[in-house]
């Protein structure tokens, strides 16, 4: 859809933009412009799934360390700390 979108912007006129960035306001209506803003939103309810992802990510290095010969491993200090202390 959001390539669609993009296709009628540039049949429109306007420059392509990067796929990242979002339509702005008045490039949309009243309706679809909330709807937009109430996904969002409900996205902030969304629990972490960091720990989980953390516990994995660790997990598969220790598996790996078991299986290959490995002098020193470096883990970005982000994967070392608690969730808690994010």
């Amino acid at each position: 859809m959001r390539e669609e979108w993009e296709v009628e912007r540039v049949r429109r006129g306007k420059s392509p933009r990067p796929l990242f960035e979002l339509p702005q306001d008045d490039e949309m209506g009243d309706e679809e412009s909330s709807a937009r803003f109430e996904i969002y939103d409900a996205l902030h309810e969304t629990p972490s799934i960091w720990p989980q992802n953390r516990q994995c990510l660790l997990h598969i290095v220790e598996y790996l360390k078991k299986a290959l010969p490995v002098k020193e491993v470096h883990l970005d200090p982000c994967l070392l700390s608690e969730p808690s202390s994010l």
